[in-house]
Parts: C-alpha cells; sequence; structure tokens
C-alpha cells in the first residue's frame, strides 16, 4: 500500500506486516551459514562415531564425497534465494514453482522439526560445550571441584537446567531484533573459529604415541589407570570393537554426519527478506560456506586421524566413560588440550568450542518462524473469507441487480472514455488529486491490450449505466524477472523460452466505483466474480498494489477478502534549495 505518512528514521521495510528488515551484511550472513553448520558439532559426531561404528571407514574420503555431493544443492538455493529475496526457504521456491500445496508439504515438516528438535542443541550446550571445558580445566588445575562440575553439566538435569536457560536467553536476544542477534553471533563465531583450527593444528607432526602419553598424562590419575590409552584399546577389543580394511560402503553411511551439518549452509535462503544485497550475496555465499566448511573438516579429521589412530579413537566409544573418571566419552577438542600440554591453548580450545555446541539452535529458532511467516503473508484464493465475499455478492446481485460484463475488446474508445470517468468520479475526493484526461487513460491502457484477458476486466453496470470497474492482468513480472532485463543477447534466448509461461498470480492496479454507490456492494460484486474468474483459470494469488490508506473503502474491502499487506511503498521528500 502506498503511504505519504512522514517517516523520522527511514529503514528498508521489505513487509510491513512482519516488519522484516534488510539488515545481514556479507559477514553476518556468511557466520550464520557457517555457524548453522556448526564444524564443531560435525566434528565431534564424525570423530567420535565415525571409527566407531562404521568399521572401515575413511573420514577424509567422507567429507570429500559429502562435500561434493552438496555443491549442486548449494548452487540451487544460492539461486533460488537470488531470485527470489524472500524469507521462508524452500516453502518459497517449491510454492512458486510447483504450486503452494506441494511448497507447504515439502516445508512444513522441516518447520515442525526445528521447532521441536530445539531441544537438542540446547542439551549439547551442556554435554559438549561446558561439561568438556569446566572439567577440562579442572584437570589442567588439579581442581576435583571444577570436574565434578563439568560432570554434572553432562548429566540431564544439567542439560535441561542449561538448555531451558540458553532457549529463554535467545528468546530475548530475538526480541532486541536481528541486529543485536547478528553483533553477538559475529563476536562469537570468531572464538568457535579459533579453537576449531587450534584444535587441528596441535596433531600436526603427532603420533598415536604422543597421544596416548598425553592421554594417560592428564585422564590416568582422575582414573587410577596410569596406562589408561591402552586399557581403553584392550577394553574395547574385548567388547567386538575391531578395525577393518577400507570400506567404501561405511565411508558413504558415515557420511550422514557430515550431511547433518553441512546441509544447512543455506541457512540465510530462509532470512532472505532480511539480507541486504540478496541477489548477488546469496547467490555465492552458499557455495563458499559448504567449501569453507568441507575443508575445514577435510583438513581436521585428516589431522586427527592420522595422529590419534582410528583404532584409538573408535576405542574411545566403546567404553564406558566412568572408567576413565569421566561423566561421557571425552571429545576430540579434550583429546587436543592434553596434547597440547597448556593451560592458556587447553583454555582457548574447549572455551571456544561452547558456541559450536548449541549453533544449531538460534538457526532452527529463526529460520522455523521465518517459514511460519512466509504461510502468513502468502494468501489462497480459495480461502474462506473470499467464499464469504461470493456469498455475500449473490445476495447483493438479488436484491440490487447488478450484472458485471467483460470488457469489449472490439470498442476500446468508448471503454476507455467509461474508465477516465469512473476514475476521476472515484478518486476526486482524494487530498491533491489530479483529474486523468482521456489520453492519459489511453497511454496507460492501450500498451496492455494485447497481454489483457478481457474476462479479466470487469464492469459492474446497474440502472443501465456502469457504474465501476476492477481490471486484474496476469502478473508478467513472474516472467520479467527471469529475462535478466534483456541485457545481453542470450537474454533473448529465455524470453523465446519463457514466453508462453503463464503466470501464477494476476495483479490488480485499480478498482473504482461512482460515489453513488460505493455503499451498494458493488464492489463486493466485482471482487467476487474476479474470485471465481481468476480461480477457474488457474490463478493462485493476486497482487493488489498500488492501494493508498487514504483510501478506506479499498482498504476495507482488501481486508475482508483475506487479503494481507505485503508490501508497503513510501513517499519521501528532500527540500532540494
Amino acid at each position: 500500500m502506498a503511504s505519504t505518512t512522514d517517516v523520522n528514521k527511514p529503514e528498508v521495510f521489505v513487509r510491513k506486516a512482519s516488519g522484516l528488515v534488510r539488515t545481514a551484511g556479507v559477514w553476518d550472513v556468511l557466520a550464520y551459514n557457517i555457524n548453522f553448520t556448526s564444524i564443531g558439532l560435525l566434528l565431534i559426531f564424525l570423530i567420535m562415531l565415525g571409527p566407531a561404528f562404521y568399521p572401515g571407514i575413511n573420514m577424509a574420503w567422507s567429507a570429500v564425497i559429502c562435500t561434493l555431493l552438496l555443491i549442486p544443492l548449494s548452487l540451487v538455493f544460492g539461486y533460488l534465494s537470488s531470485t527470489m529475496p524472500r524469507s521462508g526457504g524452500d516453502y518459497v521456491y517449491v510454492s512458486r514453482v510447483m504450486g503452494p500445496a506441494l511448497g507447504m508439504m515439502s516445508n512444513f515438516n522441516n518447520t515442525i522439526w526445528w521447532f521441536f528438535y530445539g531441544g537438542v542443541p540446547s542439551a549439547f550446550l551442556a554435554r559438549y560445550g561446558l561439561a568438556p571445558f569446566f572439567r577440562t580445566m579442572g584437570i589442567f588445575t588439579g581442581n576435583p571441584n571444577l570436574i565434578e562440575v563439568g560432570n554434572w553439566f553432562a548429566s540431564p538435569t544439567g542439560m535441561f537446567i542449561f538448555g531451558a536457560l540458553l532457549i529463554s536467553l535467545l528468546v530475548y536476544v530475538f526480541a532486541r531484533g536481528m541486529r543485536a542477534f547478528f553483533r553477538i553471533q559475529n563476536i562469537l563465531i570468531i572464538f568457535a573459529i579459533i579453537s576449531t583450527v587450534l584444535s587441528a593444528l596441535i596433531f600436526v607432526g603427532k603420533t598415536q604415541a604422543d597421544v596416548m602419553a598425553a592421554f594417560n598424562a592428564y585422564l590416568g590419575p582422575l582414573s587410577g589407570n596410569p596406562d589408561l590409552a591402552t586399557y581403553v584399546i584392550d577394553t574395547a577389543a574385548a567388547s567386538g570393537f575391531t578395525m577393518e580394511p577400507f570400506s567404501l560402503r561405511n565411508t558413504v553411511l558415515a557420511m550422514t554426519w557430515i550431511y547433518l551439518n553441512l546441509s544447512f549452509m543455506s541457512s540465510s535462503a530462509y532470512i532472505g527478506s532480511e539480507v541486504k544485497d540478496a541477489r548477488r550475496l546469496q547467490l555465492w555465499a552458499m557455495p563458499v560456506t559448504l567449501l569453507v566448511v568441507g575443508l575445514g573438516v577435510l583438513i581436521t579429521v585428516v589431522l586427527v586421524g592420522n595422529a590419534a589412530g582410528y583404532d584409538f579413537l573408535g576405542s574411545l566409544a566403546w567404553v564406558d566413560p566412568a572408567e576413565m573418571g569421566l561423566s561421557s566419552t571425552p571429545l576430540y577438542t579434550e583429546l587436543a588440550s592434553y596434547v597440547s600440554g597448556s593451560l592458556l591453548v587447553a583454555f582457548l580450545i574447549t572455551f571456544g568450542f561452547i558456541f559450536w555446541s548449541y549453533a544449531w539452535l538460534p538457526g532452527q529458532i529463526i529460520n522455523g518462524s521465518r517459514n511460519i511467516l512466509a504461510y502468513a503473508i502468502d494468501g489462497n484464493p480459495d480461502n474462506p473469507k473470499i467464499q464469504r465475499i461470493i456469498r455475500l455478492a449473490e445476495g447483493v446481485r438479488k436484491r440490487k441487480g447488478f450484472t458485471v460484463r467483460s470488457a469489449k475488446m472490439d470498442d476500446l474508445d468508448n471503454e476507455i472514455a467509461i474508465v477516465t470517468l469512473l476514475q476521476n468520479r472515484a478518486l476526486e475526493h482524494l487530498p491533491g488529486f489530479v483529474p486523468y484526461t482521456r489520453e492519459s487513460v489511453a497511454a496507460m491502457l492501450m500498451p496492455l491490450a494485447d497481454m489483457a484477458d478481457p474476462e479479466l476486466i470487469l464492469f459492474a453496470e446497474a440502472d443501465g449505466k456502469t457504474v465501476g470497474w476492477f481490471p486484474a492482468i496476469p502478473n508478467f513480472n513472474e516472467i520479467l524477472i527471469r529475462l535478466n532485463g534483456l541485457r545481453y543477447p542470450w537474454d533473448y534466448l529465455r524470453a523465446l523460452r519463457y514466453k508462453n509461461l503463464k503466470p501464477k498470480s494476476l495483479t490488480v492496479k485499480a478498482v473504482a466505483v461512482l460515489p453513488e454507490y460505493w455503499d451498494t456492494g458493488a464492489a463486493i460484486v466485482m471482487f467476487a466474480e474476479m474470485a471465481k474468474r481468476a480461480i477457474a483459470k488457474g490463478y493462485l494469488w493476486a497482487d493488489l498494489s498500488l492501494t493508498g490508506e487514504d483510501n478506506p473503502d479499498t482498504v476495507d474491502l482488501a481486508r475482508h477478502t483475506g487479503a494481507k499487506i505485503y508490501k508497503r511503498y513510501r513517499f519521501y521528500k528532500k527540500e532540494l534549495v
């Protein structure tokens, strides 16, 4: 809707109904996508579970294959989010390309899963973030109380309490706005990245003997077993753990833990309405995220696997953590801390990892909420409100005698004269209105004559005269957006390809009724007739812009049909002298 309201502090609003503001710049988007992939969680699951439960796995090949397979997905999401920079992700894309029903089905499960699954990463904060940090600090400082605190964090009670606190804190941050969240995210991810880099570099040039010696030095006293590393390997073997030759099958199966994280490289697609310069940034941000995280995973698993050995890494998951003096299996970050032998390095590794441990949760909350928002913004021409309008219109027709006709394309001169009269009479009450001339109306309408569907240009008649008109034309913006402005020769090939594509929506630029018929239901009759004809022709929704807020009758009528404000235009005035 157009508005002439003065604004003290202009902002780039995508939709007034949602309040979404384009605040995310380059680093915000990259950090958001990298954060949601959570390379930290990816690595602990792959390193902890891969060698233990996928005999014959090669973690490096798992990382390479999965990254390569995800490149097409990253390009598809990048292209779609660039072409349709709206919040809502795959719902928006599928609903526009294949229809609203399939869009809803493809995305609704994802949305519900995000909301309910949010409890898992909230629990990860305590189990994989706080617990390793406190017990590592306790081991390095010789403070048994810190070790106990760390073990408590890994308990069900600790996970529940701090998970609930984390969710509450994030809700508070999101209530402050996305700018506040991005500021916090962009600082914390630096600590997380430092943790990951240090965790990998520590293993450079190390051997399994070095890792096992460090493991014994720090956990041996805690467990009461000076050769704990050998005990872990022997106990795991006795429990059934075995090493096997390379297995392509298990290497591929283990990609589950990589895909589970890497597929979230497209997360910024779900906040498309909040990304600055989305048409360019979204196009490359997702593939870059995928390649950066994939390379980080590859380097880390090679260094950790070569140094610690698959047999030792796999054995850790087969032994009761209590036998090592811990409440949960030690992570590769804890091994890196032991190998470093430095309290400062151990602090940087385990403290920074805290911010990877819950990294899924902010994105799940944000993306899920944006999906629900996308559903709310989309209209459905076959909704109950429109059906109610149709029933009301039938009653009005019978009482008032209104009829609705299509445009007479073989008598355009007369139709233009009628439209000129209707527009001037219907809008003359608006402040600052300048009357239309017949020539100006003809200049607006004639270029559209060839593309117009006469059955969608409606005129209401009563008492032997035309009292209103309600024109709609196919929304060819759906096609024009694909043609790149016809800037290059090959763009004309696209035009040939899409010339017969039928738009899925209509655009309505006017509704005009003579003032003496404003309260008679003439507009309702035309709205109802348009809805029936549009549905019969297969159109899915209609754009009703531009409508001024100072034209309240049209606003009320649109609201009663179930239409939603999805875009707000503003006029600004600045003195030049």
